[in-house]
């Protein structure tokens, strides 16, 4: 019985040695290396989530780096200034550039999710959404997030049953159309 205690002591100490020998990682150390890996893999959504994940346990929160404000920045311009969907979509492009320096970030998401949905890319916003929930779970705007993600997956089945992406993304356009079709004549059968 005394050898058992003795061997179960020595273990004990080993494995104390062996795990304070072995420097632990601090939360910064441990989203350097988050972000790191998601920049080799940028489809990582898996990874993106433990990363929005990590950082709402970190406290004080990570600053936001300068290099993402700058792809910010250019989001912002080329948003403002969009006319077609290849200009929201390269806008969508910039927001993505933010996010593989700051991932945790959940107006990037938000913004990018407009600009994708914007852009056409309907399940890419979809996504885009759902990952700013999970960044923000209690956010002020969550039930209209919620309700856009329900509207998207209406257009993406809609679309999948070949309707065509623009009338479900304007119905409002159509709705004029029709109605100046109306006035002017166009739509009236004789």
């Amino acid at each position: 019985m005394k050898k058992i205690c003795q061997a179960t002591l020595l273990a004990l100490i080993f494995i104390f040695v062996l795990m304070s020998a072995a420097p632990a990682k601090t939360p910064q150390q441990t989203l350097a290396q988050y972000v790191a890996d998601l920049q080799k893999n940028p489809n990582d959504n898996a990874l993106r989530e433990r990363i929005i994940k990590h950082v709402q346990t970190m406290r004080p929160a990570p600053a936001i780096p300068t290099e993402a404000e700058r792809f910010e920045g250019r989001a912002e311009f080329a948003i403002k200034n969009a006319k077609t969907e290849a200009d929201f979509l390269d806008a969508a492009k910039e927001y993505e550039k933010a996010l593989q320096i700051a991932p945790w970030v959940p107006a990037y998401y938000f913004n990018q999710g407009i600009a994708l949905e914007k852009a056409g890319k309907l399940k890419e916003a979809k996504k885009s959404f759902e990952l700013y929930l999970i960044a923000v779970p209690n956010a002020q705007d969550a039930r209209e997030v919620r309700k856009r993600i329900a509207g998207l997956e209406y257009a993406i089945e809609k679309a999948a049953k070949g309707s065509s992406p623009q009338t479900i993304a304007s119905p409002k356009q159509n709705t004029l159309e029709d109605l100046l079709r109306k006035i002017d004549g166009r739509g009236i059968l004789r």
